[in-house]
């Protein structure tokens, strides 16, 4: 394996670092201050290949936002949804530096889950994002 773990959210966070105004934990906070994206490793696949290769790192990256009025909270979310763009998650960490860290590919595979999540009394939208990383 080139990159470790911590390489991998490396990358990612200077991805998403990429993305004006919105805010990158590279661990679970006790607090949230939105719009932030919160990364975590779901699973690690080893023995894909012969000698150990084609590790495969599955991230979940979940984007919070603030939720003081519903059509502004979905609307920001909507930009972080798209493809394409200044606020798109998918092409910020997709363009990050990856490559750099020794990694074959890493790449944003799907969004969802899409819900109200509540912290400290406090109503915020959020939604996943899947991201695979081939070290």
């Amino acid at each position: 394996m080139s990159g470790t773990v911590s390489d991998a959210v490396k990358a990612i966070k200077d991805g998403l670092r990429q993305i004006d105004g919105l805010r990158v934990a590279d661990f679970i906070p006790d607090s949230l201050n939105a719009p932030m994206a919160v990364i975590n490793l779901e699973e690690a696949t080893y023995h894909r290949a012969f000698g150990g290769g084609d590790v495969v790192l599955r991230f979940q990256v979940t984007v919070v936002v603030g939720r003081v009025a519903e059509r502004v909270a979905q609307s920001r979310l909507d930009a972080y949804l798209s493809y394409d763009g200044a606020q798109s998650i998918r092409k910020a960490i997709e363009s990050g530096p990856h490559l750099e860290c020794g990694f074959e590919t890493l790449q944003v595979e799907r969004a969802g889950n899409l819900q109200p999540v509540t912290v400290q009394d406090v109503v915020y939208l959020a939604v996943d994002f899947t991201v695979t990383v081939h070290a």
